[in-house]
């Protein structure tokens, strides 16, 4: 049976939409098939556009209301207060505007979705290894505090799908950072080590987590969808197991 073009796993209210596109319904073809959303990894422009076109629908929205990022994994976060023609060069994007559509496009990495219910704010981050060892999801939240006055102890938060940690093998050398962006008693969780291999895994759900918990999220208000993009790979892209012809899901919220 073949999934759906998307799903909308979390509680947010009704003042919010959001969803999570899969892999399936789409116009791409292979390698790309078939809902690829984003135009950087050497898919035909016009079917990205006609699959954009499949989402916008989803949300009752013109395709000029979903705003993208040029994701760079870095730490910029982008307010968004109008369609943007021109992508920001963020890997996180705020906005307090009803009917923009915030995307951030993934195939691994975690997608995280935001929601300030007390002062009317949306997020999106996309947050890989370097954004997280860069404090990508600090650096939001303290921006959508500053800029809307957002409080960390009131922000619902969403994981998306990604790489679970059984399947995401890493250098020492990433383990090392993601222990520096974490509470001290918190870094022996963030990892495992596979007795057969000596190798190790890097979790990202954990180390958001914590990043989320350490900022003032309480633990009740954070949210995930489990599955692996790694070995659900037939409903959702995986650059790890895809190489770099794989194409990008999108994770989206909006403020109606």
């Amino acid at each position: 049976m073949q999934a759906p073009l998307s799903i909308s796993p979390f509680h947010f209210g009704t003042k919010v939409k959001h969803l999570i596109t899969t892999r399936c319904g789409g116009y791409s073809q292979a390698p790309y098939a078939s809902l690829n959303l984003a135009m950087h990894v050497g898919d035909c422009s016009v079917r990205v556009q006609k699959n954009r076109l499949l989402v916008a629908r989803q949300l009752d929205i013109a395709p000029e209301q979903l705003c993208f990022m040029e994701q760079v994994h870095g730490d910029t976060v982008a307010l968004i207060d109008k369609e943007n023609e021109t992508p920001p060069i963020a890997d996180a994007m705020l906005t307090q505007q009803k009917g923009l559509a915030l995307c951030v496009l993934t195939a691994d990495c975690l997608p995280l979705l935001l929601y300030a219910p007390q002062v009317g704010a949306v997020g999106v981050i996309h947050a890989g290894w370097r954004g997280l060892a860069q404090q990508i999801i600090a650096q939001s939240l303290k921006k959508m505090q500053e800029a809307y006055g957002a409080l960390p102890q009131q922000i619902l938060v969403g994981i998306g799908p990604h790489i679970s940690v059984q399947h995401y093998e890493v250098g020492e050398e990433v383990i090392n950072a993601l222990q520096r962006s974490v509470p001290a008693d918190l870094r022996h969780k963030i990892y495992i080590r596979k007795n057969a291999s000596g190798r190790y895994h890097a979790d990202l759900l954990a180390v958001a987590r914590a990043q989320l918990m350490a900022a003032g999220v309480p633990p009740e208000n954070i949210q995930y969808h489990a599955l692996c993009t790694y070995a659900a790979n037939d409903r959702f892209y995986s650059a790890r197991r895809e190489g770099i012809k794989s194409g990008r899901f999108a994770s989206v919220i909006m403020l109606m």
